[in-house]
């Protein structure tokens, strides 16, 4: 019976490492089979390759120079006007040398807007730029927050793999212990199948967490091209630095969000300027020249030249300027009430962002001073106790869960604390970002 014992135990462990090996290429098809190779991205690389290749950050920087460009025609004059007509042909005949009065004209009329109105117009577009360049600008404080936060999910969960790698070698380990403890009598099979199944637990983690890392990546390959694929980021969760405290007013009142809504303000106040010049009439000018011919029988006869000047009546006003002036009146209180809007939502979100940081730096000082040494301890404890007979296996295995849980979790608060000073970085501005910005200027 003994002898079966052991058979049916060589077919169980053949069988158990047949599926660690499949489990195994598993993950080495999912992790990456180049992650030996891989290259180390840092943060600044990330950055610069983002914002170079943005094509979002280009269509707003060539939509404000488009617009530049319009700002330039809409000053100018209107293009004048070519005239050519023929008066007063006999139509018994058709014949030019018939009557007197019979006339070639060719003239040129140029139209002259009323008042400062090429000139409003002008500046109305050269703000719609402005809206366009400050726009470009928070683009680039969202890429540079979209970056980071794809950087450090990416790195999180490459730190997560090799936690729960360790932790497995660690349950492994226990495996063996109680395997060599149960066959001499000191322990339960009970024992051996716990180790077991804790082990496939944390290697169904390690499925989900390289299928994250393949989600993370992706993200990441979004805004800095193939540099992403099998990258590994040159990054620790303490390398994200907390903006200051001090004069968070004034570098929340000049957030990039802020400024677009200033500039569109602005177009607004352009917008009232230019209904404003539509009670100035517009004017016209035309010159003539008349040429009749000079071999009828009545004698030499002069050609004409004829100067007029002609203007808009502004008679009906209430229906058409007024309206107009209304209306972008009510555009520009619009716009005031957005750039309120966004201020108060700004300094929720500042609010929020500054208890979570707080939160999570709290949380992280009681796992370093309190909870891994207490864990640590306890393994210790669980290990010398069971050399000594006093504890099971089961404890010991309790015991060394807990600690590689509480390791995960606070590598986790590391990460989310990372990700809050991002969100923090994006609210006031850093200095990384404020390079990015003056270089775009």
């Amino acid at each position: 019976m003994y002898t079966c014992f052991r058979r049916h135990r060589f077919v169980e462990r053949s069988a158990a490492m047949r599926a660690a090996t499949r489990m195994a290429m598993l993950f080495a098809l999912m992790l990456g089979a180049h992650t030996p190779y891989a290259a180390p991205l840092s943060l600044d690389q990330a950055e610069r390759l983002a914002l170079a290749s943005d094509a979002g950050l280009v269509a707003r920087r060539q939509e404000a120079e488009a617009l530049r460009e319009d700002a330039v025609a809409d000053g100018q004059l209107p293009d004048p006007e070519l005239t050519a007509a023929a008066f007063n042909f006999p139509v018994d005949s058709f014949d030019f040398d018939q009557e007197p009065i019979t006339q070639l004209r060719v003239g040129i009329r140029q139209r002259v807007p009323g008042g400062e109105e090429r000139a409003v117009r002008s500046a109305l577009t050269r703000s719609r730029a402005a809206v366009m360049d400050e726009d470009a600008l928070l683009r680039v404080r969202d890429v540079l927050r979209a970056v980071r936060l794809a950087m450090i999910e990416l790195a999180q969960r490459q730190d997560e793999a090799r936690e729960l790698q360790t932790s497995v070698a660690l349950l492994a380990e226990l495996e063996r212990a109680s395997v060599a403890g149960y066959r001499q009598g000191r322990g339960a099979q009970q024992d051996v199948l716990r180790a077991r199944l804790e082990q496939q637990v944390l290697r169904d983690r390690l499925a989900a967490n390289a299928a994250a890392q393949v989600t993370a990546q992706a993200t990441l390959e979004r805004w800095v091209g193939p540099a992403a694929r099998n990258a590994e980021p040159a990054l620790a969760a303490t390398a994200i630095l907390a903006p200051e405290r001090s004069g968070e007013a004034n570098a929340l009142a000049a957030h990039p969000r802020l400024r677009v809504l200033n500039a569109v303000t602005e177009v607004a106040d352009r917008g009232v300027a230019l209904a404003r010049t539509a009670y100035a009439p517009d004017w016209s000018l035309e010159v003539t020249y008349g040429a009749r011919d000079e071999l009828s029988p009545l004698g030499d006869r002069p050609d004409f030249l004829t100067a007029a000047v002609s203007v808009q009546l502004p008679l009906f006003q209430a229906d058409r300027q007024d309206r107009r002036i209304a209306a972008r009146s009510g555009e520009q209180e619009a716009a005031r009430a957005r750039h309120l809007d966004e201020l108060r939502e700004l300094e929720q979100m500042l609010r929020v962002e500054r208890a979570r940081e707080s939160e999570l730096e709290a949380r992280l000082r009681l796992h370093d001073e309190a909870l891994l040494p207490l864990a640590r301890e306890s393994v210790a404890a669980a290990r010398a106790g069971l050399a000594s007979d006093v504890v099971d296996y089961a404890e010991v295995v309790r015991a060394a869960l807990a600690e590689i849980e509480l390791r995960l979790s606070r590598d986790e608060l590391g990460w989310r604390l990372a990700a809050s000073r991002i969100e923090l970085a994006w609210l006031l501005g850093d200095a990384r970002s404020a390079a990015h910005e003056e270089a775009l200027r």
